[in-house]
């Protein structure tokens, strides 16, 4: 079974210089070569169906009887077949007589068929389109290393809280799907500042399906006790629908490193007493109120 290839001879304006060789795929091979030679003319150059066994030997003879126009690059994909425009009309010759004496069914064509291009307004459309699921995905991957970095401030801290639990009196309960970790200070709270740490449990939700801020941390502070209370997500979302999967691992594993934490540290002697957070908040605003 024969196997048909193509022989070509391709126009390239911006080198003054046409280029004669052979290619199963013409407008493959025109892509790889234009990053050398720069765009094809595609309306002036030529291509011959030609058999496979004996597109080597006429391309050959056409590079020795064309040599005295071959142009010489110092580098370039197909650099040994390129030769100047006065080369054409003879390259041209050569084949039609190649074709007549050996009885071709085929003859040399002219203008190699052009893939269409993309309209202004359609190539705007796609630019948009990639750039906005781009973007996307940019987002989602950078709210998922900030997750990733919380997480890890998070195990450091109960590791902290395990190695010097004999210097730090704290005490926390898991009630439903809340913790509350309580810390007693030697001195009385600053309310203001028993929020700080609050961050640690904030986190951004940036995918291709919603764009969220959750927060499960909320801090009040009496006396010289500060309370956190600290949602489970894993638990809170049983709902697989509802989930957020790389927050609900990463909170396991926060839970199973939690479970190394004793309930009471050494140094706490007396019981750290729950607050009552809305109590607190209710007198703080009254306070408010008053001033």
């Amino acid at each position: 079974m024969k196997t048909t290839t193509h022989l070509y001879i391709l126009i390239f304006p911006e080198k003054n210089a046409i280029k004669i060789g052979k290619a199963n795929d013409i407008q493959n091979r025109i892509d790889s070569l234009k990053r050398w030679w720069g765009a094809v003319d595609h309306p002036s150059s030529y291509y011959l169906k030609i058999d496979e066994k004996l597109v080597y030997k006429l391309e050959k003879t056409i590079h020795f009887m064309l040599s005295h126009y071959s142009i010489e690059f110092d580098d370039g994909d197909g650099k040994s077949e390129m030769f100047s425009f006065e080369a054409l009309e003879h390259a041209i010759g050569i084949i039609n007589l190649y074709t007549s004496m050996s009885r071709l069914n085929e003859s040399l064509k002219k203008g190699i068929k052009q893939p269409l291009q993309a309209t202004p307004a359609k190539t705007k459309a796609k630019i948009e389109k990639y750039k906005q699921i781009k973007k996307k995905s940019d987002r989602f991957f950078n709210s998922l290393s900030k997750s990733l970095a919380i997480h890890k401030k998070i195990h450091r801290l109960i590791i902290f809280l395990i190695r010097h639990q004999a210097r730090i009196q704290f005490q926390y309960d898991i009630v439903d799907d809340y913790v509350f970790f309580r810390v007693r200070n030697t001195r009385k709270t600053d309310r203001s500042k028993s929020l700080s740490p609050t961050s640690l449990f904030s986190f951004d939700i940036d995918d291709f399906d919603m764009r969220a801020g959750i927060n499960l941390c909320s801090a009040v502070g009496s006396g010289n006790i500060v309370q956190y209370k600290i949602q489970l997500i894993h638990k809170s979302n049983r709902d697989r629908d509802s989930a957020i999967p790389h927050l609900s691992y990463m909170s396991s594993q926060v839970e199973r490193l939690l479970d190394n934490l004793p309930k009471k540290s050494e140094s706490a002697l007396e019981d750290i007493p729950i607050l009552d957070e809305r109590k607190i908040i209710n007198e703080i605003i009254n306070k408010i109120d008053e001033a």
